[in-house]
């Protein structure tokens, strides 16, 4: 069975996760692979690897390339092995830089029946993205993550598992860490998305936009039903 793998790119914070996290759950065959739960597994695990990334995440420092690639390529190979294996993968966090990019290229060129897809760009500031980071908690029963404005609508209730928390505030969401996070990925991953603007191949969409307008364009990209780029683009 052949399999794409969709790259969605954007600052921590800018939903990227999120629309992800949607699309797998309505679109049969779509998965959501996310670095940091690729590496959070790894901590929770307490494998070399997780013992080794706990500090530099916390702290909310990249972890290094050779690690999240072969963590990454490790679980395209688990989820291909699967009884029923996904069509498509909705990629989030991964590729952080060129020489991510360039190696995912070559690892896809490189496994039969792999390809690339379409590759999204959420685009925020990083005003907006400390904002959002710093009214977001975590359910320590089932790792959903809220706002503070959702939370309260619901009663602490948590509506994936119906436990009444406690929720949490993850070390590596609170401003100044978040802040740090986003100065890096201007650094790092932004020249990421001018290299793939280059080859006209990034849709750059404003993550400023209500989740359901942008759940509605995203899903009719990955469908095929938007194939132009510049046709995305939203006001930021």
């Amino acid at each position: 069975m052949s399999l794409k793998i969709h790259i969605f790119l954007g600052p921590p914070g800018s939903g990227k996760g999120t629309q992800a996290s949607l699309i797998a759950k309505k679109h049969p065959g779509f998965v959501h692979v996310s670095s940091g739960n690729i590496l959070r597994a790894q901590i929770l695990k307490k494998t070399p690897v997780g013992i080794a990334i706990e500090s530099r995440m916390n702290s909310g420092e990249l972890v290094d390339d050779e690690t999240i690639l072969n963590c990454a390529f490790d679980s395209f190979r688990t989820l291909r092995q699967q009884e029923s294996p996904p069509s498509d993968i909705l990629l989030d966090g991964i590729p952080r830089n060129i020489f991510q990019g360039e190696s995912l290229q070559k690892w896809v060129s490189s496994q039969p029946g792999i390809s690339l897809g379409k590759i999204i760009y959420f685009q925020a500031g990083r005003n907006e993205i400390i904002h959002r980071f710093s009214d977001r908690r975590i359910c320590q029963t089932c790792q959903k993550s809220f706002d503070l404005k959702s939370l309260n609508k619901q009663k602490d209730d948590c509506n994936t598992c119906h436990g009444e928390g406690p929720y949490y505030q993850r070390e590596d969401d609170k401003p100044d860490i978040v802040g740090h996070r986003f100065d890096i990925f201007q650094e790092l991953t932004y020249p990421l998305v001018e290299f793939y603007k280059k080859e006209n191949q990034v849709h750059i969409l404003s993550a400023l936009l209500p989740i359901e307008e942008i759940y509605d364009k995203v899903s009719n990209l990955l469908q095929d039903n938007q194939s132009d780029p510049s046709a995305l683009v939203g006001d930021v």
